[in-house]
């Protein structure tokens, strides 16, 4: 009796398959790389500019300045406290006038600002400010603020 093998051809795959498996592998592809193109890319940042009317804020800080000048010539404000209070005057002014908000930077923040007028008045601040005693001559340092002020560009 003989017995009769045929051979099966090897499996064939249809064209449309492989097609359709290498579109598929290509958008994968694109969809992981615009993930990874949003993630990485540089963020943009919306700025909104303000224009700031500098003679105001100087003449609403130059009043402030006038205040305290009040209160210290009637001694309703010790020097140490003044000296703080005129602090943040100044700090308060540069940040309405130039947006740096310089309310929490110390001595050595304002040495690396680079600008000359403002390191000298908050170093001209700090000793008075900072000892027990508080001395120093804090008419003299709102005059100085008072110029700084007139003068900002």
């Amino acid at each position: 009796m003989q017995w009769g093998v045929d051979l099966v051809d090897p499996i064939s795959y249809s064209v449309l398959g492989f097609i359709f498996f290498v579109l598929l592998v290509i958008i994968l592809i694109i969809i992981v790389a615009r993930k990874i193109y949003i993630a990485t890319r540089p963020k943009t940042i919306k700025v909104v500019v303000k224009v700031v009317d500098r003679n105001r804020i100087r003449i609403e800080y130059i009043g402030k300045l006038n205040d305290l000048m009040n209160r210290v010539n009637t001694k309703k404000i010790g020097t140490r406290n003044a000296y703080n209070e005129l602090s943040i005057i100044i700090r308060e002014f540069i940040y309405k006038v130039t947006r740096v908000n310089l309310l929490r930077y110390s001595l050595n923040d304002f040495r690396k600002l680079n600008n000359k007028v403002l390191l000298e008045l908050i170093n001209e601040y700090y000793e008075p400010e900072f000892s027990y005693e508080g001395t120093g001559d804090i008419l003299a340092s709102i005059d100085k603020t008072r110029k700084v002020i007139q003068e900002w560009k």
